[in-house]
């Protein structure tokens, strides 16, 4: 028989395994949990594992207004869910009468949506997150959620959102509200104060935000107390295209694409990203440095550094950063307690700042100021041929005699111990108030707004330099009931300077779009910023400095996006390496 020679087959050759994605995070995280993480580096973890309903969209909107814009509009996208509710349909209505009139807001679970462990997202998730949210043992305080009365599942895939009335609002305020979770907590803790004369009924501008969601089969034997003190992670499914793979303390974090299918919203496109390591850096600058010299793919952003000398535009993204700088004047306090006073020191600065860091776009009307700025302080009885400008006032001495009493006009400008990049901005301050008659006296310190009896939070400054998050609405600005109490330590992300408007300013507020559906066509939006601009120039409870510039690096990937004022990580199914 012939022989027959053997079939060589070719040698086999492994296949490559994808090039990790690879994030340089400015610190080491410690807790991953998506109701308790607390700084950058863990919500850029944790957004990559949990997606949830409703995000921020990565273009963020502006409201029209040019040069005067100050408003800073987010503009939320379904992810999780369907659709963002309100847009067209009625998902989002007002129900009852009178004061027990209050806001529905249905949510519908996308089809398919699912833990990455195979078990549906389904209502009961979204039921038991508000739970724990709302349990005082988590210790989570959030204004949106604490809006809400109750949480139903209309359905296994329909959340179904009752804001409360004016009626529940009072009744929380007194401590006298009884539902499913225990209001009266968060009543003792002051928490309901500003709602003691409410007259309409509770909504939020953020409503979309509201739904959020935990798998139930995996941690509901997990008390929140031990949700808190412990990172459960590895007990948490997400819902996301990832799953954590592994955790090498003080050097990496990596997240494996799940084997399970992951349903893309509608619209979004699904990167080719296998493996995400997120590597960790001894500070931002050195996470920068680490996509600079090929180490990394991304660095989160983060505020723009005047003194640096840059990155090549080609990885460096540079946008507008997600606070308004902001110089608040306490209008309880000699000399702002006078608004012509106010109204000065607005115009003069207004007029100067051009001279701040580069680093900060402007931003607040800049017509000329008329009457001028030293006009307005002769009103107010300010005599400035010397500097600094005095008025002589009488005062009463043991009850019966008077004499003249010569008052200078000074205030303390309290800047943040953290903010040592605005020296520039500063002296700018100081010298164009100098040069109209104000002698200010400079001091840096720990600044603490939550915590009551704090100086600033208690309102014992005269002007205090701030970083705001934009404001979204008149009401959060100036609203009446906004301000802090001795029991209710404000958290200062609003009305700081202590102006409350009479309630007819506070209900057109409200009419443009201020605590309901975020005002919406451009035609509202336009009166809104037009009727914010005056109310500031009339009112001056504080001078818009500027928008801070933040920037982020990103080399070598495509679909990152920096996501309004949330982490840029949530899209991370979307990533691809180049």
């Amino acid at each position: 028989m012939p022989v027959v020679a053997p079939t060589v087959l070719p040698t086999a050759v492994p296949t490559a395994l994808p090039l990790p994605l690879v994030v340089a995070l400015p610190s080491e995280p410690h807790v991953l949990h998506p109701f308790f993480v607390r700084d950058q580096s863990e919500q850029a973890v944790s957004a990559a594992l949990f997606v949830g309903c409703v995000g921020e969209d990565s273009h963020a909107l502006q409201v029209p207004g040019g040069t005067e814009r100050v408003f800073f509009k987010v503009n939320p996208i379904a992810l999780g869910c369907e659709h963002v509710p309100g847009t067209g349909d009625q998902s989002v209505r007002r129900e009852g009468a009178g004061e027990n009139s209050h806001w529905v807001v249905d949510f519908r679970i996308r089809q398919g949506w699912r833990w990455t462990d195979g078990r549906a997202v389904t209502s009961a998730d979204v039921l038991y997150a508000w739970r724990v949210i709302m349990n005082p043992e988590s210790q989570i305080r959030d204004p949106l959620t604490q809006k809400v009365f109750l949480f139903e599942a209309a359905d296994a895939n329909t959340v179904r959102v009752h804001f409360m009335s004016a009626a529940q609002a009072r009744q929380a305020a007194k401590g006298t509200l009884r539902g499913v979770v225990p209001f009266e907590y968060f009543a003792q803790q002051g928490d309901y104060d500003q709602y003691a004369q409410q007259t309409e009924p509770l909504f939020d501008e953020y409503y979309w935000a509201v739904v959020r969601w935990l798998p139930e089969h995996a941690v509901g034997g997990i008390t929140p107390g031990q949700q808190r003190a412990a990172n459960t992670i590895y007990a948490l499914p997400g819902d996301g295209a990832f799953e954590l793979a592994a955790w090498n303390p003080g050097s990496d974090i990596t997240l494996h694409r799940s084997p399970l299918a992951f349903p893309a919203p509608e619209g979004l496109p699904n990167g080719t990203a296998q493996t995400i390591l997120f590597k960790f850096a001894a500070s931002p600058a050195a996470a920068d440095d680490d996509v600079a010299q090929g180490r990394a793919n991304v660095a989160l952003a983060r505020p723009v550094d005047p003194g640096h000398a840059g990155y090549p535009l080609s990885m460096e993204r540079t946008f507008e950063g997600p606070a308004l700088l902001a110089l608040i004047l306490n209008t309880r306090q000699e000399p702002f307690d006078n608004v012509l006073v106010r109204k000065a020191a607005y115009n003069v600065l207004t007029r100067s700042l051009s001279e701040i860091d580069p680093a900060l776009e402007l931003v607040g009307p800049r017509e000329a100021a008329n009457p001028s700025a030293g006009d307005l302080l002769a009103l107010a009885g300010w005599q400035c041929h010397g500097k600094p400008c005095t008025r002589v006032i009488t005062q009463t001495v043991r009850g019966t005699r008077t004499e003249p009493i010569t008052k200078t006009l000074e205030f303390s400008l309290t800047l943040p111990d953290t903010e040592t990049s605005l020296s520039a901005g500063i002296q700018t301050i100081q010298r164009s108030l100098g040069e109209l008659g104000f002698a200010t006296h400079l001091e840096s310190r720990v600044v603490n707004t939550t915590t009551v009896g704090d100086p600033v939070a208690t309102r014992r400054f005269g002007a205090f330099v701030v970083r705001l998050p934009l404001p979204m609405s008149l009401v959060g600005v100036f609203g009446c009931e906004n301000i802090g109490s001795a029991k209710r330590a404000d958290d200062a992300r609003q009305n700081l300077s202590g102006l409350c408007l009479d309630p007819k300013t506070d209900k057109l507020a409200l009419s443009l779009g201020g605590d309901e559906l975020g005002g919406a066509d451009p035609t509202t939006a336009a009166t809104w910023q037009s009727t914010y601009n005056a109310m500031l120039a009339n009112f001056a409870p504080m001078v818009p400095l500027g928008r801070p510039k933040w920037k982020m690096l990103v080399r070598g990937v495509d679909g990152v996006d920096y996501a309004g004022f949330g982490p840029e990580t949530w899209n991370a199914w979307m990533w691809s390496r180049t």
